[in-house]
């Protein structure tokens, strides 16, 4: 909802850094809230505008100018201008660039076995329209009415070049030959086993045997829908007493299909991956069999259809009442804040993938008349990095798709893709809460405490895939459960501009819908007739925090800070994977089913441990002596250390950064204002895996961004975005040493220009 709401629309950003327990306890590191304006805070009509165009200036041959804007117009209507009526609408469109080369390397030796390509071009669409209505009957009573829309589509065109090695083990040129292999023979180890890797590799270069080469044209259409509505008001009661009230609803619709022509050659060639010179570039060369490149020989391709659909359909209801009062008692200011919150979510996801294995005339796949240079485009593709790669053969996906369309017979049905029905999963979740708190204030000294109580049931259905059952499609289960979440918070003012503060609170993390549908897979074992069972639980609950956090914050003249942050998180129930063995019996959970088989699904057990601290500075230097008056400087650093209890040993939290740090300063003189932003994340783990050379770790990157803005008028500005002006990302490792690179891409550098107003 936040790129359909102008900026100027929004009154205040409201940080929470320690939940408190009038809010929901979703977060285990706090929260945010936009507070939008209200028409009644103004006296006079305001209208603000924000027009201008913006581009991508990665790729040299596709750079387009893109439109966005955003206008609000606030007013008050009636005899007594009791009536507010805020308006709001924004529209963004951005073209973005992503060129990625892709390797693996699990082993500990570094040796590479994939090789691939891939650039998208990816138009973003968002348009939002929202309207806000306040009434002021009376002095003491307030009401108000919040519609918005949101509209999202994102358009990508991809192609994607992926080479893999026939089999990751190692060749043994004393089993089948150099001059064998590059005659046509597989590869085989000393132990005649298949193999695809050359000896003689290091972690800097692996010639990859008996490749397999993927080259896939396609694209995406993702369009969503979502609405807002919220009814909200409020009472003060005598007494310096308060009711309020607010029902919400929010319905979305998203609609997601990746449709692409997938062309397959199988075996023949080899492809050495050297990053001797650069680990971020490899060269890719070929080194035996006929051509992968441009104008390549297709009679040994074989080519498929695949549709990746999915519809997506959710509402969230949500309501509340909060009672809030206040007193004096013995020297002491004393608060007092209840209420009730209910929340449903209900979702369901469809999910369809069917494939169609291109056959052409005669019905056979791979035969003379297939003829697939008829699909093949004039010009070749996209070379990576502005064409530093190898331009190869694109294919006409939409001429495909017309193929398709006139000739179906000359596809068949992989499997029963197409005929087996689509997936679908649903699911609601009903959380209800209670809350009590209350705050204290002595002369510079104030505590706040309470609790909430959340209450969560959870409904799901899910799809059973069983290769042998068929029939058996459907099952559907309940999970639920009760959490207290207690807080105390200390704010303490001993001095003027000296700030402490302190406090323990508790908060949870809701596992993902994802993993909570119970989508159940099912694979057999033909040598020991048992097999596996992939489930994802409705049962899985919140991994549950425990939070301490102090700080000293000091506040500068004129308009300034420095502060120390201190932190401390315990998460309990911590969420991860594992194995075991399916119980017989009819309440085994499957009706008896599945008896033997290995149960692999993620629960709660574990912890995890989260600790840092933070820096801040920041500060208007008007002090300084004529035009220096208008600089600002700030900075911050955070660092963190994090610990969790994995199914199989102990390792530092997927995603969490350790260390990030923001600098930049900005200056401002007449009409004339700069800014400058530098970022910087270190490198972290991405994904967790039992193999510590199959973990993925990302880099550290720093990026910089720079802004320029005149104002011809107190009215009117024209400004100038430079968004990671050095097109500075990230790139992926696996193991310990930031050289075993599997991934690098760019995205570009992202240009932004046009004029504001307010009038």
């Amino acid at each position: 909802m936040v790129d359909s709401i102008p900026s100027d629309f929004i009154k205040e950003i409201e940080l929470v850094k320690a939940l408190t327990p009038d809010l929901p306890a979703d977060s285990v590191g706090g929260a945010t809230n936009l507070v939008t304006k209200s028409a009644l805070d103004f006296r006079d009509p305001v209208l603000t505008f924000r027009a201008g165009a913006n581009q991508n200036t990665y790729r040299r041959d596709d750079r387009p100018w893109r439109p966005t804007g955003g206008v609000s117009y606030l007013t008050q209507l009636g005899p007594a201008r009791r009536i507010g009526v805020a308006l709001s609408a924004s529209y963004t469109e951005t073209t973005n660039s992503r060129d990625r080369i892709q390797m693996a390397r699990n082993f500990a030796d570094g040796r590479n076995t994939t090789a691939r390509t891939l650039n998208d071009q990816a138009t973003r669409t968002r348009a939002g329209l929202g309207a806000k209505f306040n009434y002021r009957p009376d002095e003491r009573t307030e009401l108000h009415f919040t519609t918005q829309y949101t509209y999202f589509s994102f358009q990508q065109a991809r192609t994607d070049w992926s080479i893999t090695a026939g089999s990751t083990a190692v060749a043994d040129y004393g089993a089948v030959s150099r001059a064998q292999i590059e005659a046509g023979a597989a590869p085989r180890t000393a132990t005649n086993a298949a193999a695809g890797v050359a000896p003689g590799f290091s972690d800097a270069f692996t010639e990859i045997l008996n490749a397999t080469f993927v080259n896939t044209a396609g694209g995406t259409a993702r369009h969503g829908r979502t609405y807002r509505y919220d009814l909200a008001g409020s009472r003060k009661l005598p007494g310096e007493q308060k009711l309020s009230f607010q029902a919400t609803w929010n319905p979305s619709e998203y609609d997601f299909i990746f449709q692409f022509m997938e062309n397959r050659r199988t075996g023949g060639f080899g492809v050495a991956v050297d990053t001797r010179e650069n680990r971020d570039r490899p060269v890719y060369r070929q080194t035996y069999g006929t051509t992968i490149g441009a104008g390549a020989d297709l009679r040994p391709y074989t080519a498929l259809r695949a549709v990746n659909r999915e519809r997506s359909d959710e509402g969230i209801a949500q309501g509340r009442i909060d009672y809030e009062g206040k007193l004096a008692a013995a020297g002491a200011a004393l608060e007092f804040k209840a209420g009730l919150n209910w929340r449903r979510q209900d979702r369901t996801l469809t999910v369809y993938q069917p494939r169609w294995n291109y056959v052409g005339p005669d019905g056979v796949a791979g035969s003379a008349d297939d003829n697939l240079a008829q699909f093949r485009r004039a010009e070749p593709g996209y070379g990576l990095f502005n064409n530093q790669y190898p331009r190869r053969d694109q294919f006409d996906y939409p001429k495909f798709l017309q193929a398709f369309e006139a000739n179906p017979s000359w596809f068949r049905e992989s499997g029963t893709t197409v005929s087996t029905a689509p997936a679908f999963n649903g699911i609601t979740e009903d959380v209800s809460a209670g809350y009590a708190m209350t705050r204290a204030r002595w002369g510079g000294f104030s505590v706040l405490a309470g609790a909430r109580v959340e209450d969560t049931a959870v409904s799901a259905t899910g799809r059973i895939t069983d290769p042998r059952n068929a029939g058996r499609t459907l099952v559907s289960r309940d999970g639920g459960y009760r959490d207290l979440f207690p807080s105390v918070h200390l704010r303490h003012e001993p001095l003027a501009g000296l700030l402490l503060r302190a406090s323990y609170s508790t908060g949870s993390a809701r596992p993902a819908f994802s993993d909570v549908y119970p989508v159940t897979t099912v694979s057999y074992n033909t040598a020991t007739g048992l097999g596996q069972v992939r489930q994802s639980d409705p049962g899985l609950r919140p991994q549950y925090s425990r939070n301490l956090d102090a700080s000293v914050e000091y506040y500068l003249a004129p308009v300034g800070v420095v502060s120390l942050a201190l932190f401390h998180k315990r998460l309990t129930d911590f969420i991860s994977s594992e194995t075991r063995i399916i119980e017989t019996g009819a309440g085994n959970g499957f009706g008896g089913e599945y008896a033997g088989f290995d149960w692999i699904t993620t629960r709660n057990f574990g912890s995890a441990t989260i600790k840092g601290y933070e820096l801040n500075y920041s500060q208007q230097l008007r002090r300084l002596p004529g035009v220096l008056r208008g600089l600002a400087l700030f900075a911050n650093y955070t660092r963190i250390s994090t610990t969790g209890t994995y199914a199989n040993g102990t390792a530092e939290l997927v995603r969490f950064i350790p260390e990030t740090a923001n600098a930049g300063l900005s200056w401002r003189w007449r009409g004339l204002s700069l800014r400058a932003a530098g970022n910087y994340k270190s490198g972290y783990l991405m994904t967790y895996n039992a193999n510590d050379y199959a973990r993925q770790r990302v880099t550290d990157v720093t990026t910089w961004d720079f802004n320029v803005q005149y104002g011809f008028s107190p009215r009117v500005n024209v400004f100038v975005d430079v968004v990671n002006a050095f097109n500075r990302w990230a790139s992926w490792y696996t193991g310990a040493d930031p050289g075993r690179v599997i991934m690098s891409e760019v995205y570009g550098t992202r240009l932004s220009a046009g004029v504001s107003g307010r009038f």
